[in-house]
């Protein structure tokens, strides 16, 4: 697993070097001064602070999207984490860009690793983490 800022500027080029054109599942966190933020959940606290859990069959590809639906200058509506964060004003106005990162774990099955921890957070908290809508 490896974790980047989502604001840095050579994400891509970081991404690049450390899988390629791999891919696998990545959480979204809120991390505040470099510690997760607590997110009260229905059955216990996420003390991780995971916002979303998603997968992608490269991740060049999928967290680019992620990072360009995110940022101001670009006009990008293909991830549903960047639109649902973009169109709620109280959302932007707590969570600051420079405070959300990007876990990456590599799988060659991403759809299988999504699944788990998804059902694995659910079992958890009794709910999704609060950017992802379906299991």
């Amino acid at each position: 697993m490896k974790r980047y800022s989502i604001k840095n500027e050579n994400l891509w080029h970081l991404i690049n070097a450390d899988f390629g054109n791999g891919g696998g599942v990545y959480k979204i966190l809120w991390l505040i001064d470099n510690k997760p933020k607590t997110i009260p959940r229905i059955l216990g606290s996420d003390i991780q602070g995971v916002l979303y859990i998603g997968k992608a069959s490269k991740y060049l590809d999928r967290v680019i999207e992620l990072k360009k639906s995110l940022l101001p200058d670009y006009k990008s509506d293909n991830h549903d984490f960047g639109k649902r964060y973009n169109n709620t004003l109280i959302l932007r106005e707590n969570i600051q860009l420079k405070d959300l990162y990007v876990d990456l774990t590599p799988s060659n099955n991403p759809d299988r690793l999504e699944a788990e921890e998804l059902e694995k957070y659910y079992n958890t908290f009794g709910e999704l983490p609060p950017f992802n809508f379906k299991i």
